[in-house]
């Protein structure tokens, strides 16, 4: 009897080999991976992804005219974002009752390794690896978003083009790559190469298209600001995807080594990130010397709830396909945020902001249906 095996993996899970063929391995055959299932997991990823750019869209175009009020801008939207695991959790506590389960779950925590725990009948036990990565990621978040308001608050000083700002987080997916190729051999299809090509180019264009005029009449505060500022307003810009993607790899990590849930890991380090926030918050409306002004405030609560539940969609995009492509994706926030300028602020696209939107268009069809059609290619050629 020929014995067939099936590599049944990812590149973030353990490899298993079984034989097909045989009909006493008690094998769940709907959990081996299919091309249907396969198409579907890209596709879910591919759409979560859009989705998570948009709100991230609505996030920056919230908190961009707030970014005069520098840290404590970050640290009020961080309030949000703890709101917003509040919420989280309420829900999860209703549909346990509702559902006649017990909320407080230790099999399901997220701070035990899932790999190991509760094998044999033990009660596993809390994992200091786990522990530590909540604290780095928060590390990274509450820093990544510090660096992220000190740019936009040093652009609007300086005159300097925020697309151009934000076109510079299109480094991102670049060291996302790099960072997973090395970890997790988790490698890149041409077609996905080349979409994400197209996405930078767009990103990139959007930012050059904008004119620095157009921002100087609308937001300005400091035009007579040097233009040592907008230089360091741009190193911080490229500072920035270095958190982004260590924040992601951190998130692999946990999913890798301990079969962390991502959306709960995310959750908790929200709540984690809680007294911190709150002291910065009290900071700055006392010894500070900011007003208190309620609907500042909401408006920057409403942009944290935004971008944890555009967070939600990106941990759901990174766990079902290539983590390279969902950074790519993402970025479509740029093209969001310029047409909310046009429509709000009067920006209207320039001939190059077009070119970018149908760089934008390409690159995001090319990453959507390149695969497919690559592959049906090969088929031909092979018949």
């Amino acid at each position: 009897m020929n014995i067939h095996l099936y590599k049944h993996s990812r590149s973030d899970e353990e490899t298993t080999y079984v034989n097909l063929e045989d009909k006493d391995n008690n094998l769940d055959q709907h959990l081996l991976p299919t091309p249907a299932k396969e198409a579907s997991s890209q596709t879910k990823s591919i759409v979560f992804a859009l989705l998570t750019g948009v709100f991230y869209a609505l996030h920056n175009f919230t908190l961009g005219s707030l970014a005069r009020m520098g840290y404590l801008a970050r640290f009020n939207t961080g309030i949000g974002m703890v709101i917003s695991a509040i919420i989280y959790y309420i829900y999860k506590f209703i549909m346990a009752k509702k559902n006649g389960e017990e909320f407080f779950n230790r099999e399901e925590s997220v701070f035990l390794d899932q790999k190991t725990n509760f094998a044999h009948g033990s009660r596993g036990r809390v994992e200091p690896w786990i522990v530590v990565g909540i604290l780095v990621n928060n590390i990274f978040k509450i820093g990544g978003g510090l660096v992220v308001i000190i740019a936009f608050k040093m652009a609007l000083e300086s005159g300097l083009n925020q697309g151009i700002i934000t076109s510079l987080f299109g480094m991102t997916p670049f060291l996302a790559s790099l960072c997973f190729y090395c970890l997790f051999n988790e490698k890149l299809r041409i077609s996905q190469v080349a979409g994400m090509m197209f996405m930078v180019g767009c990103i990139v264009c959007i930012g050059l298209g904008t004119t620095a005029t157009k921002l100087n009449t609308k937001m300005s505060i400091h035009p007579e600001s040097s233009n040592a500022t907008a230089y360091i307003c741009i190193l911080l810009a490229c500072i920035c995807p270095v958190f982004f993607a260590i924040g992601g790899l951190i998130m692999r990590l946990m999913k890798v080594e301990f079969q962390t849930d991502p959306n709960d890991f995310t959750q908790v380090c929200y709540l984690w990130q809680a007294p911190v926030l709150v002291a910065g918050v009290i900071f700055g409306y006392t010894a500070g010397g900011f007003d208190f002004v309620l609907a500042e405030f909401m408006q920057m609560i409403a942009a944290g709830m935004l971008v944890s539940i555009g967070g939600a969609f990106f941990n759901i995009a990174i766990s079902c396909g290539n983590a390279g492509v969902a950074y790519s994706l993402i970025n479509v926030q740029v093209i969001i945020f310029s047409v909310l300028a046009a429509v709000f602020l009067q920006q209207i696209p320039s001939n190059i902001e077009m070119l970018a939107g149908t760089l934008g268009i390409i690159g995001s069809c090319i990453m959507s249906i390149g695969p497919s059609i690559v592959e049906k290619i090969q088929k031909s050629i092979k018949k």
